[in-house]
């Protein structure tokens, strides 16, 4: 992950949860972590505090793993993600045609932010699936929460799950209800000044 992943995760268990939360995880970590240096996580450290979080709320991993990448494309701290993602085209089929490219296009804007590599099939008009090639399966959940954050911001109607887990990576399944549900939402390459 990127630091700018890191501090995301800060924002979003300070935001969704409230700094006394972020202050918890980080006793129970044995980490002394001000939010606004998580940028200097490393992927353990990170993963650790998202997978305490749903130790200390209740909450299955992958859901809070989910509702992380959910997260990383709707905040104003990780605009830029979600500026990223969505230049993968007009409507939610170019996006997911696109998604090969992704972790080459991230890696134009961020150098030093290295995705995963995917693998796009396309099973028939409305049935896609998405290899994730890591050894950071819950990662996988990250991406997932993502998609659907991206399905929302072009109006889609969708199912988007995981289908399976191997030593070598995992499969995402995305099944296509209605390209044009919802507007969507508003979008510029360009962030607000």
């Amino acid at each position: 992950m990127h630091g700018m992943v890191h501090k995301g995760i800060s924002v979003f268990v300070t935001e969704s949860f409230g700094a006394a939360e972020w202050d918890g995880l980080c006793q129970v970590l044995g980490i002394d972590v001000d939010p606004a240096s998580a940028t200097q996580l490393n992927d353990f450290v990170a993963t650790q505090i998202l997978f305490n979080l749903a130790e200390r709320t209740n909450r299955p991993k992958r859901e809070v793993m989910e509702d992380y990448g959910m997260f990383l494309m709707t905040a104003d701290v990780t605009s830029g993600i979600r500026r990223l993602m969505r230049f993968g085209g007009a409507d939610f089929v170019e996006y997911i045609d696109s998604l090969e490219e992704l972790p080459g296009r991230i890696r134009l804007a961020i150098d030093d932010f290295v995705l995963p590599p995917l693998t796009v099939t396309q099973e028939s008009d409305t049935k896609y699936k998405v290899w994730v090639e890591t050894k950071m399966g819950a990662f996988t959940f990250v991406l997932i929460g993502m998609f659907r954050a991206m399905a929302d911001d072009y109006g889609t109607l969708c199912e988007i799950k995981h289908d399976k887990r191997t030593e070598k990576g995992d499969m995402i399944s995305i099944e296509i209800f209605d390209l044009g549900f919802d507007k969507g939402r508003d979008f510029s390459l360009v962030g607000a000044a």
